[in-house]
């Protein structure tokens, strides 16, 4: 049986999805036009960085904290490197390079998977005789 909640969590994800789709080209033209390349490489290699960190480290965040954790983590980097790019172009490349993540399956290896309980500690084995002199 088909429950409201199911019917919800499966029309949010579609929209997720049909967003990222429409969104990440519109990202790509974006980035093209605002950077030099060279800030683009760079910019692209933090963002494909963050974006499988971000999903490991803040695995508990929503959407938008991850995206929040993400920005904080590129441009804590681009800062350092003197790089001064806006809070959009760096939010247009980790859409990007998470619609990219996500088309590679490379996100599919964070998601955390439901384990069996684990088996309780054993006793450690016994320490080795000295040797004989």
């Amino acid at each position: 049986m088909v429950t409201l909640h199911t019917i919800l969590v499966d029309l949010l994800y579609a929209g997720v999805s049909a967003a990222i789709a429409y969104l990440a080209p519109k990202a790509k033209a974006f980035i093209m036009t605002h950077t030099t390349a060279a800030e683009r490489q760079t910019l692209d290699s933090l963002a494909s960085a963050a974006v499988p960190f971000v999903e490991r480290a803040f695995s508990a965040l929503d959407g938008a904290g991850k995206m929040k954790e993400a920005i904080a983590f590129v441009d804590k980097e681009l800062t350092a490197l003197h790089i001064p790019l806006s809070a959009t172009d760096i939010e247009a490349a980790i859409e990007k390079a998470y619609a990219d993540a996500k088309a590679k399956g490379i996100l599919a290896v964070y998601t955390p998977a439901k384990t069996a309980k684990k088996a309780a500690p054993t006793e450690p084995a016994p320490a080795p005789a000295p040797a004989a002199k």
